[in-house]
C-alpha cells in the first residue's frame, strides 16, 4: 500500500457547498470575548500543497473580530496536541498579532525549537510581579519565522492547537481569561488499494481522508460494496468542533462493474442524504470520484439516529457505498467554475445498444435558474474517440437529444457538455451502454436452486443441469450459435464465484445477482454452451 499526505488550507471543489473551513481542513478559527470584543485566533497549515513544499509553515494570527483589526502584542501559550500526545508547549510572542512557525520535518524523536524569538517567556513573570514584558528593544517581527524541527506533522490526521493568549494590546496588562481556545486542523492522508474485481482482476482504489487517518479499506465485488473505516469521537465535545467530515473514493472510470449514475451511501449503516454523495467525473479524465461530504448538521443527525438504534456509539465512522439499483434522476454537476450546472436524466434508465435513448438536460446558472436561451454543445465520447456530437440551443433552458448506440458503442460512455451559453466553461457524466437487456427480478425454482448449490467445484453434473434449464427459460442469455450443450472447465472458476454460491445460499445476494455471475462466466467462456 503506497500513502502519501497532503496538507490543505481551503477545501474547493467544483460542486455546490465546495468550500469548507475549520476542522476537517488546514484552518481553523477559535475566538473568545474580552472586554466586549470578540478576539478571534486562526491558525493556519501553509502552503496547500503541504506535503511537496520545501517551505511548511503555521501561521497564527489574532484580530478584532468584529473590525477584523490585528491585534498587537500577542503572547501565545501554544500546546499542540497529535492523538492525545503532546508534541510541545511553549511561549512565543509577536508584536503585530501574526506568528509565522517554520516546520522542518525529521527522523529526530526530538522537538526543537529555535530563533530569537521563541522564548517570550523570557519576559514573562507568574502573576503578582510587577514585572510586565518590555518590546521596546523588539526588533524581530513574526516575519522572522520561528523554526521547529523534528517529528511533527509527519502523519495525517487532526492535530489539535490548545491555545491561550497571555498579553494582548497594551502589554502592560496581563490578561488569564483567554485560555483553552481549541483549534484542530487535519492532514489529508490518501491511500492507494489494489482489489480483486467481479473477474478476478486487480483495480487500484485511492481513498482520500481530509479529516483523519483511514483505518481500513475494503471492496466487495459480489455486493459491489466499498468501505472506509475511520476513527472519530461521537462526543458533544469533539462534534461541536466539526464544520465538515470530508472522504473520498476513486476508481477507473472503465472498472464498469462499480459505475453507477447514483449511489448509496450509508455511515454506520444509517443513509445519508443525497447532497452528502457527490460524484465527480469532471476532476480527474480518467477516473470517477465519489465524495462523502457531511456537515454538522448531519453529523449530529447521525448521532441522534445512532442513539436510537445502539447502546453504545462506536469509536469510529464506517462509510459504506454502492451502486443504487436505479438512477437518482436528475444527476447534477458544475462547471468547473461553478457558473453553471447540469441536470441530466435519461431515458430507459438503462441504456442498451440499438435501442433510442433520450437524454433530457436543463441548464442552469449559479442560483439553479433556468437559463433561457442556453446554448451548448453535446458530445459522446468511449474509450478518448467522440462518437456523436450536436449544438443545442435550449430557448426555455431545458430540452433533449435522442441516441441510438450500435452493437458496437458498448461500455463506458461521457456525455460533454461543452461551451455553455457561450462561456467555454463545460461539464460531464459518466454512464455505461450494457451489452445485457434489462430484465425483471429473476426468480430461480428451488428445485435447480438446490442444484446449483450443490456445485462445489468436484463435481459439476447437478449444476450443468440446472444451468441448461436456466438457458432454456431465457434467465441468463447465450450466444445465438449456442448449440445449448454445456461445458464447464472446473481449472478456470475464478475465486469469487465459489464465494457467490455461499452468499446465494444465505441470501446475502438475490438471483439475479447470482444469474448475472453465471452470465459472466459464459461470457468470458469459462462456461461454454
Amino acid at each position: 500500500m503506497k500513502k502519501t499526505v497532503i496538507v490543505i488550507l481551503f477545501l474547493i471543489m467544483f460542486f455546490p457547498s465546495s468550500a469548507a473551513f475549520g476542522h476537517g481542513t488546514g484552518i481553523e478559527t477559535a475566538t473568545k470575548m474580552y472586554q466586549a470584543k470578540e478576539i478571534a485566533v486562526t491558525v493556519e497549515l501553509l502552503p496547500v500543497d503541504f506535503a511537496n513544499s520545501d517551505n511548511k509553515k503555521i501561521k497564527i494570527s489574532t484580530f478584532d473580530k468584529n473590525t477584523q483589526v490585528e491585534v498587537l502584542n500577542v503572547t501565545y501559550f501554544l500546546g499542540l496536541y497529535k492523538d492525545e500526545e503532546n508534541l510541545f508547549r511553549e511561549y512565543f510572542f509577536s508584536q503585530d498579532g501574526q506568528l509565522v512557525l517554520d516546520i522542518e520535518p525529521s527522523t529526530s524523536d526530538e522537538i526543537k525549537i529555535t530563533g530569537e524569538q521563541q522564548y517570550a517567556h523570557n519576559a514573562y513573570v507568574m502573576p503578582g510581579s510587577n514585572y510586565s514584558p518590555d518590546v521596546s528593544n523588539q526588533v524581530l517581527t513574526s516575519n522572522t519565522p520561528i523554526q521547529i524541527t523534528g517529528p511533527i506533522f509527519d502523519t495525517a490526521g487532526i492535530y489539535t492547537f490548545n491555545i491561550e493568549l497571555r498579553t494582548i494590546g497594551n502589554t502592560d496588562d496581563w490578561i488569564w481569561s483567554l485560555s483553552d481556545m481549541i483549534s484542530e486542523v487535519s492532514v489529508i492522508e490518501t491511500t492507494y488499494h489494489d482489489k480483486k474485481t467481479l473477474d478476478g482482476k486487480n483495480t487500484e482504489f485511492r481513498v482520500k481522508s481530509y479529516y483523519d487517518s483511514i483505518t481500513s479499506f475494503d471492496y466487495d465485488p459480489i455486493k459491489k460494496l466499498a468501505t472506509i473505516i475511520m476513527p472519530f469521537d461521537w462526543s458533544e465535545k469533539n462534534i461541536s468542533h466539526v464544520n465538515v467530515v470530508h472522504d473520498e473514493v476513486m476508481f477507473p472510470k472503465n472498472f464498469v462493474e462499480f459505475l453507477s449514475p447514483s449511489y448509496i451511501g450509508q455511515v454506520n449503516g444509517i443513509d445519508l442524504f443525497k447532497s452528502s454523495v457527490v460524484i465527480d467525473d469532471y476532476t480527474e479524465e480518467d477516473s470517477r470520484i465519489v465524495h462523502f461530504i457531511l456537515l454538522n448538521d448531519h453529523v449530529k443527525f447521525l448521532k441522534n439516529q445512532m442513539k436510537k438504534e445502539l447502546e453504545s456509539l462506536p469509536n469510529s465512522m464506517t462509510f459504506t457505498l454502492t451502486p443504487s439499483d436505479g438512477a437518482k434522476f436528475p444527476l447534477e454537476a458544475m462547471t468547473r467554475d461553478e457558473q453553471y450546472k447540469v441536470d441530466l436524466s435519461w431515458n430507459p434508465e438503462v441504456i442498451t445498444p440499438d435501442t433510442k435513448t433520450q437524454f433530457i438536460f436543463t441548464l442552469r446558472d449559479s442560483t439553479g435558474s433556468p437559463i433561457r436561451n442556453s446554448s451548448s454543445d453535446l458530445v459522446l465520447i468511449q474509450n478518448g474517440v467522440e462518437i456523436f456530437r450536436t449544438s443545442e440551443t435550449a430557448s426555455i433552458g431545458g430540452d433533449f437529444i435522442e441516441h441510438t448506440f450500435s452493437q458496437d458503442q458498448v461500455g463506458p460512455t461521457i456525455i460533454r457538455f461543452e461551451n455553455i451559453d457561450g462561456s467555454g466553461m463545460e461539464t460531464e457524466f459518466v454512464f455505461v451502454v450494457s451489452t445485457l437487456t434489462p430484465s425483471e427480478t429473476i426468480n430461480i425454482p428451488d428445485w435447480v436452486k438446490s442444484y446449483l448449490l450443490k456445485w462445489t467445484g468436484n463435481n459439476d453434473t447437478v449444476a450443468v443441469q440446472g444451468i441448461e434449464f436456466m438457458i432454456k427459460e431465457g434467465i441468463i442469455d447465450v450466444p445465438d450459435t449456442s448449440s445449448g450443450e454445456v461445458n464447464v472447465n472446473m481449472e478456470t472458476i475464478p475465486y469469487w464465484f465459489y464465494n457467490n454460491i455461499e452468499w446465494w445460499s444465505q441470501d446475502q445476494i438475490d438471483d439475479k445477482t447470482f444469474a448475472n455471475g453465471l452470465q459472466f462466466l459464459i461470457k468470458e467462456g469459462i462456461i461454454s454452451v
